[in-house]
């Protein structure tokens, strides 16, 4: 699929690559991996933990360089 924001076709494509490399160090994909619910949510909670470390991160460096 292809779309006229080059911002949302860029975050496009590196999903589309992230879960190529999931599909080839795992060996399957989201739909076909045996992971229940809580296990999901629980995933989904550590990516968003590791999410606001990296924007914290961020902000400190902006505010440290002026911003």
């Amino acid at each position: 699929m292809k779309t006229q924001d080059l911002l949302v076709q860029k975050l496009m494509n590196q999903m589309a690559k992230r879960s190529e490399a999931g599909v080839i160090k795992y060996g399957n994909t989201m739909v076909t991996t045996k992971m229940d619910a809580i296990k999901a949510i629980d995933n989904a909670i550590e990516e968003a933990l590791d999410l606001a470390v990296y924007l914290e991160k961020a902000k400190v460096e902006l505010k440290k360089n002026g911003h």
